[in-house]
């Protein structure tokens, strides 16, 4: 029995999922065997581009023949029929391919994403709603808002899963929100990128909006560019505490059981993400850039919200990489980078009145590179009574950060400040566990506690900083800190 090769290019275009008709065998790495013995390389084509990120579902037969057809291979009713006999078996898998666009886009929808589905059944009704079709114009100028909502509208309104699907190509978009309640999963799939209008637009609150959304899903590898360079100079948050702000690249308010990932965000005006209201959000691989001089470029911030899960991406910005901020509850940070920035942040707290406790959040397997602080837990000095309590903070390196560790009670970042009273921000039950690296500053950890309000049960175990670049020795500074230390530690503990 002979067989030919694959061309590697082919190769490497497929991935994942493995599906058997017969004697026809597809698996991952896309190598497709007829009964013959030979490879069949013109349907093999065909098969890495359905196969991406898993199986295809197809759904209408009619243009199998033809998509061979168009690849200039002849005698393709033999083809035809071998998909005939496929398509009955992948009914509900995980990708679609929309015949609706000329037969040219495929669009996956994994298994996993389909986040309150309890089958695969609601991918196969799926439709793609292309900003194109409804007049959005690629040429980084034009602004596409008319067209945006019009096909997020149509796809909101659509039961089952729909996609908003934005090509390649570069679309201006001014301020816009996506509003649901939605009818089914929606799936916001940028192959494209996106680019805000220049300029400050001052007390413009939102740059993209999504709100009253379930079941959202936003992928697809595309950038969003807020032209932050052309209004950082209007930021005045450095001086005034009451400041105008600048917009949010993109705000998720009261957005439940979804998905951000694979998403890039450049130059945000304001902060890149921002949830509030928010439960049951997953956000893993993406990369916010902003370069450390821009103000208030925070990379995630979140409030009044539960269960967000943070992992394995990378945040550059100018303020806080994360803020976690009142009425916020089980977050899980992980396998995310930072710097620069001012680190991770619980807060900052107790500013405002009608702000509620902060519980359960667990920062693991981070790396810090020369943020101005590490992990830091913050809040005003003001009457206003909450707790902060049931953090873990474990298995973090740091590298050249000026304060590793740090708790502020004391927190003015504009002075002067109204220090009504001290902190009335009960902080209790923190862990800080196996954190090492390296300190810009003497004082590698830092907890400032409240007079009236002490830490309670600060454990710290197996800490161990080095100065960055000297053998000079290290410290620790602590008031009103109720604690205990095991292990290694360096800095000695001050507790």
């Amino acid at each position: 029995m002979s067989t030919t090769p694959m061309p590697d290019r082919w190769i490497q275009l497929c991935t994942d999922g493995a599906v058997q008709v017969d004697s026809i065998t597809t698996a991952a790495g896309g190598i497709l065997r007829h009964g013959n013995g030979e490879w069949i390389i013109g349907y093999n084509r065909f098969l890495c581009e359905c196969f991406l990120d898993g199986l295809a579902l197809i759904q209408d037969r009619r243009y199998a023949g033809v998509m061979i057809q168009m690849d200039n291979i002849e005698d393709f009713k033999f083809y035809n029929t071998f998909f005939e006999r496929l398509i009955k078996l992948l009914i509900a898998l995980p990708m679609v391919f929309d015949t609706r666009q000329g037969l040219k886009v495929f669009m996956e929808i994994p298994k996993e994403d389909l986040i309150s589905s309890s089958n695969a059944k609601a991918a196969q009704g799926a439709r793609t709603f292309n900003v194109k079709y409804y007049g959005a114009i690629a040429d980084g100028r034009t602004d596409n808002r008319k067209a945006f909502l019009r096909a997020w509208m149509d796809a909101c309104d659509q039961k089952g899963v729909s996609i908003v699907y934005i090509p390649k190509g570069v679309y201006m978009l001014g301020s816009v929100e996506f509003a649901g309640p939605c009818r089914g999963v929606t799936m916001f799939f940028m192959k494209g990128d996106l680019r805000a209008p220049r300029g400050a637009f001052l007390n413009v609150e939102t740059w993209l909006g999504f709100r009253y959304v379930d079941n959202l899903i936003m992928k697809g590898g595309g950038t969003l560019d807020g032209q932050g360079q052309s209004a950082w100079p209007f930021n005045q948050c450095h001086k005034n505490n009451n400041c105008q702000t600048l917009p949010i690249s993109v705000k998720f308010d009261f957005v439940t059981n979804s998905r951000i990932k694979s998403i890039r965000s450049i130059h945000s005006k304001n902060a890149h993400f921002s949830f509030f209201g928010c439960t049951n959000i997953n956000i893993s691989n993406v990369e916010l850039l902003a370069p450390d001089y821009s103000p208030n470029t925070d990379g995630i911030k979140m409030g009044s919200s539960s269960n967000i899960r943070i992992s394995y991406s990378k945040i550059s910005t100018g303020d806080d990489c994360i803020a976690i901020l009142s009425n916020t509850s089980n977050i899980d940070i992980s396998n995310v980078y930072c710097g620069p920035g001012h680190g991770i942040s619980i807060g900052s707290l107790g500013k405002y009145t009608n702000e509620k406790n902060v519980n359960g959040v667990s920062v693991r397997k981070c790396t810090l590179n020369g943020t101005d602080n590490g992990i830091r837990i913050k809040s005003w000095e003001s009457p206003i009574s909450i707790t902060a309590s049931n953090f873990l903070f474990q298995d973090i390196f740091m590298y050249n950060v000026r304060n590793p560790i740090i708790i502020d009670q004391t927190y003015c970042p504009h002075p002067p400040c109204n220090r009504q009273t001290a902190s009335h921000v009960q902080i209790r039950d923190v862990t800080y566990r196996n954190i090492f690296g390296t300190s810009s500053s003497e004082i590698a950890v830092s907890m400032q506690c409240s007079k009236k309000f002490p830490c309670k049960n600060i454990v710290m175990t197996d800490i161990k900083f080095g100065h960055h670049g000297t053998k000079k020795s290290l410290k620790s500074y602590c008031s009103y800190v109720n604690g205990r230390s095991f292990g290694r530690q360096y800095p000695p503990p001050c507790f």
